[in-house]
């Protein structure tokens, strides 16, 4: 009986099926309609819709979502249990789901009331739902108006070269029927000396220097209409030759090409460049202004690290050749001479009046013979103060006759003693002479002191009763009167014997006059500049023949003594750009020998010119004086292209005048050096040469990794490739320190695994500061980095050089990744067919610079400019 019962149980367990497991599949269409009474319905997608296999669960769900939706709020499951299946419309409204014929499903629309409908054993359901009466879409794409971002210049040299770039005009600004004017002011702030690290300072405006000329554009009805103003002749118009064009319509976006050159440039200023920008309806009343930055004046130098080289050659010496002949020339000595007192007669128990007469007559006996004599003489004697004055003005009298009767005596003398040309004059020197002997030795409260009697009485006994009285009475008895009491004697001679190079070196050895320059004629400096070879006494030697020679026309000075001297300027780095100029003439050919014709058909020469001697002098010293614009138009227009050296310069030249980018310049300037291939893709707007350039960077072979330069280019191309270039809460000091959790990928060592960059990309510029502390105010002012980059290193420095074991930490490990490699070569060197290069001008770049000028990196001081803009500066007319 009990197996009976058993078997029964089986069969129907066996046999029975639950409700949950007879799933069909179950076609929903969704429908959307906004009115139930019409017939129109249209497919609705993108419907959730849910199944459940029973009723409680679903009014369950249900009552959840009207829960939520009387708080004005859409309920969303918390989990799949809540629910058996789940499915979304497609585009025709359609979905496909599996329940059981008496499940219940829950159609969700978005925007629409919730829907629950029961199976009750159907596979079709058709669900319509009521929408909210939809309005008709209109889409409009709202743009936001462009903003005229502050430009950074590029610096080339000495010259700050802002644009061409597109200045925007909103919508807002274009009118037809109005003319705008854009008129740039610029402001010179100067750089300080000493970094300040306060990361809020505020900078301020600067002080204006100069007004560039407007750029002005006019809508098409302003131009017709100030046509008729200025009746029919636009050139009327003040500011017609500054118009570039008319507005396209109406407020419509348009944009202004501006593009200006400031020179020459300080590097100690930054020239902020701010921009008036007025409206007007006509050319007097601006009916609105506003005021723009143009550039805040931190600049870009791509080509401050640049190695180059400049040609210099070798003058024709015998073209400037001086031949002697005979000339007068003039002479003095003067003579500490000690009388007898009260008398007008030598102390003959003073030996020194023996020595300097016998001096005398030696230096005079050098223009004895038939060659040379002396033609006058003038002997000036001189007394000092005190005593009676008409007792010293006899005695002085006196003393310069008794030395007159002396020196008549000497043959020297002979010439000037037959012809009655030995004359005297007498002086009687004054207590104010007395005072400034005494400031000249540096004895300035005594000198007060005897001021201070002088100015309380004007007669000389009374003068000279005080000053005997003051305590500083020994030192002018002992020291101040002697001086006083001398014989000069100035004469002239003439000479009809030229010297020997022999006897101009012996007088160059041993007079003092002649070694200062001052006792030459045209022909003895043309031999002392050959001989002559310290830069600092050959320097006294040639500005002294360009101050007292002549060229042929008369007029300029001796070209050999403008280009010796110019040579000692470069050496010891000095850049005068005018001291060759007069004997440039870029409408003459290349060693042009000018003549001049009289009116009476009588030639005349008038000078060499562009002699390439004094042309490449004259390059030169432009270079170095940052002037790479005039020096490359000088060299375009009198060098020839034909020798390779000079086409090799002129390349150069176009690169540090911001041409980095022609094609031929890269390839001529790239392949100039290792070093100089780095600089020049480092120059471009082009991530690819960037990241190029910080690859050469990393050879140790080829670049010193601990070298300044090296570590501020690396600085700069890390943050043009790595950092984030607007942030919203600045950089962090992480930025600024080696990132050691850094692990580089295998196909690409600048991410790691996960395609993140490095953090510590200001790390270079932190390791460059401590090497030399000088790239700190470069970078401080470099258009490079950002305002953000600024605050945060400047934050961090501080932070940094309050804690010296870090520094020391950070230079060792830098120096510890640099000394593996021992045979580094120098970053400069280049390929077999290239010049010895020279660093390019700049601030402190971290390496000494030579002391020939050809090799000199740094331009000198020049004075402060005014800016203009090219070709032609004048102040905007109103």
């Amino acid at each position: 009986m009990i197996i009976r019962r058993l078997l029964f149980l089986l069969f129907i367990v066996a046999v029975h099926i639950p409700a949950e497991a007879q799933v069909k599949n179950i076609n929903i269409t969704v429908r959307r309609t906004e009115d139930l009474n019409s017939k129109d319905a249209a497919p609705w997608p993108g419907v959730i819709v849910y199944g459940f296999f029973n009723a409680s669960k679903a009014n369950a769900f249900m009552k959840k979502c009207q829960e939520e939706e009387a708080k004005g709020m859409t309920y969303a499951p918390q989990s799949e249990s809540e629910y058996d299946a789940l499915g979304e419309t497609d585009q025709d409204g359609y979905c496909l789901m599996q329940l059981p014929l008496t499940g219940y499903i829950v159609v969700k629309p978005e925007g629409a009331t919730l829907v629950k409908r029961e199976l009750r054993g159907m596979m079709d359901i058709k669900v319509t739902c009521l929408a909210a009466k939809q309005m008709g879409t209109v889409t409009k794409t709202a743009k936001r108006k462009r903003k005229n971002e502050p430009q950074i210049p590029n610096m080339c040299g000495n010259r700050m070269v802002v644009g061409p770039f597109y200045y925007y005009l909103s919508a807002d600004d274009t009118d037809d029927k109005s003319r705008i004017i854009v008129s740039p002011v610029v402001k010179a702030i100067p750089i300080s000396e000493e970094v300040n690290l306060d990361e809020n300072e505020e900078e301020g405006n600067g002080e204006i220097v100069g007004h560039l000329v407007p750029f002005v554009k006019d809508g098409e009805q302003f131009q017709k209409g100030n046509l008729r103003r200025m009746g029919f002749d636009e050139t009327r118009d003040p500011l017609f030759k500054y118009r570039e064009g008319t507005f396209m319509r109406s407020h419509v976006e348009d944009s202004l090409l501006i593009h200006f050159v400031l020179e020459p440039v300080d590097r100690n200023t930054r020239y902020r460049v701010d921009a008036l920008q007025a409206y007007g309806m006509n050319s007097n009343t601006p009916y609105r202004q506003d005021s723009v930055c143009l550039s805040e004046g931190y600049v870009k130098d791509p080509m401050r690290f640049l190695d180059y080289s400049l040609i210099e050659l070798p003058i024709n010496r015998e073209r400037y050749a001086r031949r002697g002949r005979a000339e007068f020339s003039k002479d003095h000595e003067k003579l500490n001479l000690k009388f007898v007192v009260g008398e007008a007669r030598l102390d003959p128990t003073d030996t020194l009046n023996f020595k300097q007469m016998n001096q005398l007559k030696d230096n005079m006996s050098r223009y004895m013979g038939a060659d040379a004599g002396i033609t006058s003489a003038v002997i000036h004697g001189s007394a000092s103060p005190e005593g009676g004055q008409a007792i010293n003005a006899r005695l002085c009298r006196e003393r310069a006759e008794y030395l007159r009767g002396e020196l008549s005596r000497f043959p020297a003398l002979q010439d000037a003693r037959r012809t009655g040309e030995i004359k005297t004059t007498h002086k009687v020197a004054t207590w104010t002479d007395v005072a400034n002997l005494l400031e000249a030795d540096s004895l300035k409260e005594e000198a007060a002191s005897v001021r201070a009697v002088l100015s309380t009485t004007k007669d000389m006994g009374r003068q000279e009763a005080a000053i005997r009285k003051l305590p500083c009475w020994s030192i002018i008895e002992q020291q101040i009167l002697p001086q006083l009491r001398i014989v000069d004697i100035e004469y002239q001679y003439y000479t009809n014997r030229v010297k020997t190079r022999e006897e101009i070196w012996e007088l160059y050895q041993t007079d003092p006059g002649y070694r200062a320059g001052q006792k030459q004629v045209p022909y003895e400096f043309y031999e002392l500049l050959d001989m002559v070879k310290d830069p600092k006494e050959k320097e006294t030697i040639a500005r002294a023949a360009y101050t007292s020679v002549k060229d042929e026309d008369g007029l300029r000075q001796w070209p050999l003594a403008a280009y010796e001297l110019t040579r000692c300027y470069a050496q010891r780095g000095v850049a005068d750009t005018n001291l060759l100029k007069p004997y440039i003439d870029v409408q003459l050919n290349l060693e042009y020998h000018k003549q001049k014709m009289d009116d009476f058909g009588n030639a005349s020469w008038q000078g060499w010119y562009n002699d390439e001697a004094i042309v490449t002098s004259h390059i030169k010293m432009l270079a170095n004086a940052g002037a790479f614009a005039s020096a490359y138009r000088v060299a375009e227009m009198l060098l020839p292209d034909g020798k390779p050296e000079y086409r090799r310069l002129k390349m150069f030249l176009r690169c540090l005048n911001c041409e980095w980018n022609d094609p031929e310049v890269m390839d001529t300037v790239s392949n100039s050096s290792y070093w100089n291939k780095i600089v020049v893709l480092a120059a471009q707007e082009d991530p690819g040469c960037w990241g190029t350039a910080l690859y050469m960077l990393d050879d140790a072979t080829q670049v010193d990794p601990a070298d300044p330069r090296a570590l501020y280019l690396k600085a700069q191309l890390r943050f043009n490739l790595d950092a984030p270039k607007r942030t919203t809460t600045g950089y962090m000091d992480d930025n600024f320190m080696f990132d050691e959790f850094f692990e580089p990928s295998a196909d690409d060592p600048t991410v790691n695994s996960f395609g993140d960059k490095r953090m510590d990309w200001g790390l270079p510029m932190v390791q460059c500061c401590l090497k030399d502390e000088r790239n700190l105010k470069h970078m401080l002012n470099d258009g490079t980095f950002n305002k953000d980059y600024r605050k945060a290193f400047k934050k961090y420095w501080k932070k940094l050089k309050a804690d010296p074991e870090q520094c020391r930490k950070i230079l060792a490990d830098l120096e510890k990744s640099a000394a593996p490699q021992q045979a580094v070569q120098p970053a400069a060197s280049g390929d077999a067919g290239a010049p010895a290069t020279t660093p390019s001008a700049g601030p402190a770049s971290g390496t000494e610079s030579p002391t020939d000028s050809a090799a000199t990196a740094s331009p000198p001081v020049v004075p402060t400019p005014v800016p203009v803009q090219q070709p032609a500066a004048t102040p905007m007319e109103e």
